[in-house]
């Protein structure tokens, strides 16, 4: 995981002054019709990380780091705060949360053994010499994954948040039978699928983070 500085609240003097090596967060990809929902994103965090991280989600207008001086970057999570910029799109709250999630509550050998895998699969070399290169690979395994969790969590809003239209069983459906033919045929993909439903239903709500980790 990209290193953490502090596991302090996340101020706003903190998120201005932090290094950009120190955080993990999300960039635009591209334009978005739809922003962030403020009850939405509260709800869905909560949902996952647990009730006690309500007083923890913070929402901005402004940017989200005047360090970064990056517009394109619209959240940020830390070891005890989540930030969002209002001109979000929606979803990356779920981006954001699973970071916390995965990064501090899942098993140190689970987190582990997908970062091995998936850096492997891209070409990423996270156990380089070099600490920039390094740091670097270690921040794109984690944006991939946090990414691939945003477009998981798309069928999940359909579900949960959706109007309950037989297309939406019917995608479903076809998502349940891809993922579990990828549990055969690449079993980490499989693996990170089974991740990805345990996170977003919450069985991590509410554990404390991992001091190691943090």
């Amino acid at each position: 995981m990209p290193d953490n500085d502090s596991n302090e609240g996340l101020s706003e003097s903190q998120i201005d002054n932090t290094d950009e090596s120190s955080v993990v967060f999300y960039k635009q990809k591209g334009s978005s019709k739809s922003h962030i929902s403020k009850a939405k994103a509260q709800r869905r965090i909560t949902t996952i990380l647990g009730k006690q991280f309500e007083g923890k989600i913070e929402f901005r207008k402004n940017l989200i780091s005047n360090t970064m001086h990056d517009p394109s970057v619209l959240g940020i999570c830390k070891s005890s705060a989540i930030v969002l910029s209002e001109y979000a799109p929606d979803r990356v709250d779920f981006h954001e949360a699973f970071h916390f999630a995965f990064e501090l509550c899942v098993p140190a050998a689970i987190r582990d053994n997908l970062y091995e895998y998936y850096a492997k699969r891209n070409n990423l070399d996270i156990h380089s010499k070099d600490d920039a290169v390094r740091k670097n690979a270690i921040r794109e395994v984690a944006e991939l994954l946090a990414d691939r969790f945003m477009n998981y969590s798309k069928w999940y809003i359909e579900q949960k948040e959706g109007d309950g239209r037989i297309k939406t069983w019917i995608k479903g459906a076809i998502n349940n039978i891809r993922d579990f033919v990828l549990s055969f045929s690449q079993r980490s993909d499989g693996n990170l699928n089974n991740l990805y439903a345990a996170i977003i239903r919450g069985k991590y709500a509410g554990i404390e983070p991992d001091k190691k980790s943090v």
